[in-house]
């Protein structure tokens, strides 16, 4: 107890010194686990915002992470000092030379997300809608049939709607239509590579399983002259931007995207059981137009409210901020989640209330839940049409009820439902 009383002393007094002399501290707060503290309170960080202002130090997974609240603050950071922060990501270097495109550099980024892009821009989402209505239309009504006990009942969601997710990719990404034996097989692929979530660890099965995509996809690429249906792999290859860097990129994307992608659609589903009042305003909405833009809104407030949690960078070389110490080594996390609940920008923040969405539409340094400024993720337009499409082919043919509701968890990736939390399904016409 004597020998933390004055390791406490000694710090506050370096803290002291530093302000005296005009050098900078680094930013207060104690580096306790996060992990610990938001295993049973989500809002640990606005408490500790509160408590030691918009800049504190925390720990999580065992390194020093230094938080920032407000997408402004986050956007100067990344804009001042973007030589000094390297994104945290899965590497994959072990199958993709130059690794995954987030943590290029320089020339080498540029070009390989210039490519996607305009690929990605020259994709009309909407092109493939039916496609996608299908998908998701098939899996759900294999839910119900299933009539599982409640017991099985949470993992057959959960496998539920990672089937739709990897299948809207998969259509998506490498045009492979439904039914189609080309879609099983990629399916089928994307399962192996990673059956119960992404894999950090790249391993044998991993390297096999990513082999056999390539091969098919390189297959496809030589054999049809305009490749599948439309889909970003097709106006790659039709831009002549097709090589293994950007092959394998593509891949990982989809492997990546069917998890996060499976998460936005089990809270979108919560919600639509919890805010059945909602719900039911987009299913007996008559005009089409009408009922996508509330499903859109509804999509957008479960981003704000569930989904879009932090944007994370490792420091590369050690930095001033605000008057703090950035050390080389730690992290930064501009906290998303968080900050998209500000009373200033959102009234009555922890409300799940889509019409908001309707009423406005925030500023960008209110509301960013696909990352910030050239930080954002190039899928976000696309992300929003697959929930609205979801939400509304759900609503259509099925009324839902929640299973199991409660606090929300803090999973492996990212805040999930409970772990037992399914949802009910009876067809609207019962």
């Amino acid at each position: 107890m004597f020998a933390e009383g004055v390791s406490a002393i000694f710090n506050q007094l370096k803290k002291q010194i530093r302000w005296l002399t005009g050098g900078a501290a680094i930013p207060p707060g104690e580096l306790v686990d996060l992990e610990g503290l938001e295993r049973f309170n989500r809002r640990v960080l606005i408490e500790l915002a509160e408590q030691h202002g918009n800049i504190f130090k925390i720990k999580e997974e065992g390194r020093p992470q230094i938080c920032l609240m407000g997408l402004e603050r986050g956007r100067a950071l990344l804009r001042q000092h973007a030589a000094s922060l390297r994104p945290v990501n899965i590497d994959i270097t072990a199958l993709v030379s130059a690794g995954f495109m987030r943590l290029m550099e320089g020339k080498t980024h540029k070009k390989y997300r210039n490519a996607l892009i305009a690929a990605v821009k020259s994709f009309d989402t909407n092109s493939a809608q039916a496609d996608v209505d299908t998908i998701v239309t098939e899996a759900l009504h294999r839910y119900h049939a299933a009539r599982l006990d409640l017991e099985d009942a949470a993992t057959s969601f959960h496998d539920t709607v990672t089937d739709i997710s990897t299948g809207f990719l998969v259509r998506l990404f490498f045009g492979a239509r439904p039914g189609s034996e080309r879609y099983k097989e990629l399916v089928a692929h994307f399962f192996r590579l990673g059956p119960h979530g992404v894999v950090w660890n790249i391993g044998e099965t991993q390297k096999r399983e990513f082999a056999e995509i390539c091969e098919t996809l390189n297959t496809l690429a030589i054999d049809d002259a305009a490749p599948g249906d439309a889909s970003y792999f097709s106006a790659i290859v039709r831009d002549g931007n097709l090589d293994e860097i950007m092959l394998g990129n593509l891949i990982y994307m989809v492997e990546i995207g069917r998890y996060d992608m499976g998460g936005l659609f089990r809270w979108i589903a919560h919600n639509a059981a919890v805010a059945s009042d909602w719900a039911s305003k987009i299913a007996d909405e008559t005009d089409a137009k009408a009922a996508r833009e509330i499903a859109r809104a509804f999509v957008l407030e479960t981003l704000r409210m569930d989904q879009s949690e932090r944007l994370t960078r490792e420091i590369t070389d050690g930095f001033t901020f605000e008057g703090f110490e950035f050390p080389v080594g730690w992290r930064v996390r501009i906290c998303l989640w968080e900050t998209h609940k500000d009373p200033d920008n959102f009234a009555l923040p922890f409300d799940f209330d889509p019409g908001r969405f309707l009423a406005e539409t925030p500023s960008s340094n209110a509301y960013s839940p696909f990352g910030l400024d050239h930080h954002q993720c190039p899928f976000s337009a696309s992300s929003v049409a697959l929930g609205t499409q979801f939400l509304l082919s759900l609503l259509r043919d099925f009324n839902v009820s929640a299973v199991n509701d409660g606090a929300s968890i803090r999973g492996a990736y990212h805040w999930e439902p409970p772990v037992d939390f399914s949802v009910n399904l009876s067809f609207r016409t019962d």
